[in-house]
């Protein structure tokens, strides 16, 4: 599969708050144990850690509102 041909593919998940942390807290150990390596595969790290972010807060500030 070429790079053209990944960055088409798009995968959607439902996920509660406690799944969004256990993603968030993974990526953060790998970014911050990265051994070195492609520099593209840390950068897309980066965008997944701030998207798990954003959804971390849209879950802390918007379903804890409906409480």
């Amino acid at each position: 599969m070429d790079e053209e041909e990944y960055s088409e593919l798009v995968s959607e998940f439902t996920l509660n708050k406690a799944a969004v942390r256990t993603i968030l807290d993974a990526v953060d150990y790998r970014l911050k144990t990265w051994p070195g390596g492609d520099p593209e595969e840390q950068v897309a790290l980066q965008m997944i850690q701030d998207s798990f972010r954003r959804a971390l807060l849209d879950h802390t500030f918007h379903v804890d509102e409906e409480d």
